[in-house]
């Protein structure tokens, strides 16, 4: 809606109208005074951006406080006492438990490192067409590489390889050279670790398995063997392991000659990182009302101000508020509680009356308010007199007889 030329002449007439309390033709009239002596304008301007950004904040801390209330404190982790022999995660449906594993061998692919060949040399393989058969358990693929006669050694192999590439065996062909000596070789590689992924080479027809010794097994690939809490040894034919029915999945990594130890029990450092990151968009929230003090209307103050005031008991777990408000995180003594007194931390922190639920209520409360029951209530008291804002129209004196009272908070 465009305001008609003589809206525009009283519109312009506000300044007058403010400075002096009194509307055209209607006398005296009792108007609030926004804080700092901002003029129509600047205070629109102020109200709906300061007034936006408390929402916005409110927003974000409600979103973390429903994080912390809901599944943070339901998450595994595995922490072993030698991460560089072993190393292993969790699901969250992982049982509380410490395992002593023993670690004696590591899983390990199969190598045929082939036969060292000199790489100029020509005649090393037949003239033809070569098949070569790779068994990978029960199937069986063929390779097939056509040499010509004057192909040297290296160009032979270089065509055996990628034969062996293209025939999708399941094993990994490369061509290994050495320069210093002049020779070169052909080595095929398990696709993966243990007795599950061996192989066997031979030629199906002319003889180049032979001639490049690729059919010869130079390292078997072992499985991997270990105990677990004192037990039977066991085996497998990857070096990762399934603990309580697959929810710990543990990786092994080298041998040992002790046992290494394996907790599995509640992440206590998500939990950290989610009570310090509630506490950031709490304190930000509170700076934001804070801010907004003269714009905002008292009771959401009051309401922000009160979200963290749960009783005593949270510096026991880390959590105290400053004399500002703010709230700050003592990491060493959550730490130490998470510890002690999980299922207690759980229920001060995340409980249905813990700091999570206290914040969330008082963030929620200014997130889905209305617009105009946000602003200060002298505000809404004075609207018979005060400029109102609607995003069609921008800032109007209320006497131009425009109803409603709105503000853009992108404004």
């Amino acid at each position: 809606m465009r305001i008609s030329s003589p809206m525009i002449e009283q519109y312009r007439n506000v300044a007058f109208w403010y400075a002096n309390g009194a509307a055209p033709g209607k006398g005296a009239v009792t108007t609030y005074r926004p804080p700092g002596g901002l003029g129509v304008l600047d205070f629109a301007a102020a109200a709906a951006s300061r007034l936006g950004a408390v929402v916005a904040s409110a927003e974000a801390a409600r979103g973390d406080a429903l994080r912390l209330a809901s599944a943070v404190f339901e998450r595994r982790s595995a922490t072993a006492s030698a991460p560089d022999a072993l190393t292993a995660t969790a699901t969250d449906r992982a049982k509380a438990a410490t395992y002593e594993i023993d670690v004696e061998r590591l899983a390990t692919a199969q190598k045929n490192a082939g036969a060292a060949l000199d790489a100029a040399e020509t005649g090393g393989f037949a003239a033809g067409s070569h098949r070569v058969a790779i068994a990978v358990g029960a199937r069986t693929t063929l390779a097939t590489a056509d040499i010509a006669a004057h192909d040297t050694n290296l160009s032979a192999l270089m065509k055996l390889r990628d034969a062996i590439r293209a025939s999708g065996a399941g094993v990994h062909a490369a061509v290994v050279r050495d320069a210093a000596a002049g020779t070169v070789r052909l080595r095929l590689t398990a696709a993966g670790t243990g007795s599950d992924f061996a192989f066997e080479v031979a030629d199906a027809t002319g003889g180049a398995a032979a001639a490049s010794g690729i059919e010869i097994v130079t390292e078997a690939g072992l499985d991997a063997r270990y105990r677990v809490n004192g037990g039977d040894a066991r085996t497998s034919s990857s070096n990762t392991i399934l603990l309580d029915n697959g929810h710990v999945l543990a990786t092994l990594r080298q041998a040992t000659d002790e046992p290494v130890r394996l907790t599995v029990g509640p992440d206590a450092a998500a939990v950290a990182k989610s009570v310090k990151r509630l506490a950031a968009s709490y304190n930000a929230l509170l700076a934001g009302v804070k801010d907004a003090e003269g714009f905002l209307a008292p009771g959401f103050a009051k309401a922000v101000a009160a979200a963290a005031k749960i009783g005593g008991g949270l510096a026991d777990f880390g959590v105290t508020r400053q004399s500002d408000g703010a709230l700050a995180v003592d990491e060493a003594r959550l730490a130490e509680a998470l510890a002690a007194r999980f299922d207690d931390a759980k229920r001060r922190l995340a409980g249905p009356g813990g700091l999570a639920a206290s914040v969330e209520r008082g963030a929620a409360a200014l997130a889905s308010a209305p617009t105009s029951a946000l602003l200060h209530p002298a505000v809404r008291s004075a609207n018979a007199a005060y400029p109102l804002y609607s995003p069609q129209r921008g800032v109007y004196p209320a006497w131009l007889d425009m109803s409603g009272l709105h503000f853009n908070m992108t404004f």
